[in-house]
């Protein structure tokens, strides 16, 4: 039987009690037709805990690659070499002292260790996930050059799913800053936008699972059927 990953099980249980919402926003106002009144304040917050959800599943989903990866045989060579790169010059990017420090660690083999902290300060910084920003925090931490490439499922190509996320993220700061919003958000926004986030982490677990089969010979975990 094949693993399950754990970042995607704990996103589609955050993403059940964010799309809770939309049933309490259902049992106030009924089922028919039509906008309805005072209740909007349900759709705001279901946009901005969707993207609370996402990010928070890109940030558990690199660990948990992370966390396959150290215990593969040969682990530094399944890291890419954006994520090499951006690792090194984290350790040159330092006082004198501080990475001659940090070079010792390297050589007594705590490696990972210093990499770990490493993907935590990236994740630290990572906010508003944006698909460049995906892009970036996905080659700086694991070497893949473009995940958001990856984002495609049936008649929807990865330029029109990063488009989409993009406006999801507008939307979302809209919300944050202005209190309120440039538009009305409907409940079919709410919607719209769940199942986005849902097909984009189902298509970025996929795809990493796919990459470390090949990259080790093994599944971390299985995949996953797009809805």
């Amino acid at each position: 039987m094949q693993n399950e990953s754990n970042s995607l099980i704990n996103f589609m249980v955050n993403m059940h009690e964010t799309i809770g919402l939309l049933k309490v926003h259902r049992d106030l106002t009924g089922a028919k037709r039509g906008r309805r009144y005072d209740v909007e304040v349900l759709n705001k917050s279901t946009i901005v805990l969707l993207t609370a959800c996402l990010e928070s599943f890109f940030e558990e989903i690199i660990k948990e690659s992370l966390h396959f990866i150290f215990k593969a045989d040969d682990p530094s060579s399944l890291i890419g070499d954006g994520a090499k790169i951006g690792f090194i010059s984290s350790l040159t990017d330092k006082s004198i002292n501080n990475c001659s420090d940090s070079i010792w660690k390297l050589i007594d083999g705590g490696w990972k260790e210093q990499f770990e902290k490493y993907v935590d300060n990236k994740i630290e910084h990572f906010h508003s996930p944006r698909a460049e920003k995906v892009k970036d925090l996905f080659k700086s931490v694991l070497g893949i050059r473009d995940l958001t490439a990856e984002w495609k499922w049936r008649m929807n190509k990865a330029v029109a799913v990063r488009r989409s996320l993009d406006q999801l993220i507008d939307l979302r700061c809209s919300i944050a800053h202005k209190v309120k919003s440039e538009r009305i958000i409907y409940k079919k926004d709410c919607e719209r936008y769940g199942r986005l986030c849902l097909r984009i982490a189902i298509s970025t677990t996929n795809y990493l699972s796919e990459h470390l089969h090949k990259k080790t010979g093994s599944m971390p975990w299985k995949q996953y059927p797009m809805v």
